[in-house]
């Protein structure tokens, strides 16, 4: 947060990234944390005197958890579609320039493991 010594000075930063950043310290920093302490308070209160169900309070504890957690979950949910696979590689026996082309295994004239897959003219 910038600390202006008088209100004259000028603002240097643009009056939307002025006011989202504002925002955002209202709804992910201090203030709503304190909201969140308040509502498990208030439906903790109301849970034990019968008024709310579990469901609906444990739904009020998972909604605080993703107030609060919700700029590091976008993050990682912006991290996870910029993520490209890992390279494949192939590591090769010491001395061996490459593999080199595989000569096809012999035909098999009796196949015990065939069964029906095989048409028998």
């Amino acid at each position: 947060m910038i600390v202006k010594t008088s209100l004259f000075d000028a603002n240097e930063l643009p009056a939307l990234e002025t006011s989202s950043s504002l925002i955002q310290a209202t709804f992910f920093g201090e203030v709503a944390v304190a909201r969140c302490v308040l509502a498990v308070a208030l439906f903790g209160f109301a849970l034990l005197s019968g008024r709310v169900s579990i469901f609906r309070s444990w739904m009020t504890v998972a909604g605080c958890f993703m107030l609060i957690g919700a700029p590091g979950i976008a993050a990682s949910l912006i991290g996870l579609r910029s993520f490209e696979p890992p390279q494949q590689r192939i590591i090769l026996p010491p001395g061996s320039a490459s593999l080199g082309e595989r000569a096809l295994p012999p035909p098999v004239e009796n196949d015990p493991y065939a069964g029906a897959a095989l048409r028998k003219d």
